[in-house]
């Protein structure tokens, strides 16, 4: 789906058209992947969540932690917002900076949002403890070597 590499037999359809015929950059903007081992960026929560929304307001942001459970008790959403995460995401987590990815997708308000096996296992965990639910389309990825059809959930 991301288009690193086009299939070899059968078709890919995203948005209603094959892939092969649409632009790997036009694939990409309606896709946000959460990967089992979420990559974080030097500097703060808020700097982590931009790269999915660039116009995100923190308002947007903190509506994002919250839904993807990673929106602390302890200190106020602005302080969060404003937390060092250091070298890499070294002071979160795995789990953290998978919701903190997970919290980047929802901000990219992505057509649809690819979550590797363990990371889906995170965002079901998640999703039953928020009242609003995630009812966008959403694919888990597994290891399987070959897809013969997948249903967006």
């Amino acid at each position: 789906m991301e288009r690193f590499y086009d299939p070899v037999e059968g078709t890919i359809r995203f948005l209603g058209e094959d892939v092969r015929f649409l632009g790997r950059d036009a694939v990409r903007t309606h896709l946000a992947y959460v990967e089992q081992d979420a990559p974080a960026l030097s500097g703060t929560v808020r700097e982590n969540l931009l790269p999915g929304s660039h116009k995100a307001t923190d308002e947007e942001c903190v509506e994002a932690l919250r839904l993807s459970n990673l929106l602390p008790t302890s200190v106020s959403p602005e302080v969060f917002l404003d937390t060092e995460i250091g070298e890499n995401g070294v002071l979160l987590s795995g789990g953290e900076r998978q919701r903190l990815a997970i919290a980047r997708a929802l901000l990219s308000k992505a057509a649809t949002r690819i979550f590797s096996t363990p990371a889906r296992c995170i965002r079901s965990s998640w999703s039953t403890n928020n009242s609003t639910g995630c009812h966008e389309p959403v694919l888990g990825v597994t290891r399987s070597s070959r897809v013969q059809s997948a249903v967006l959930a």
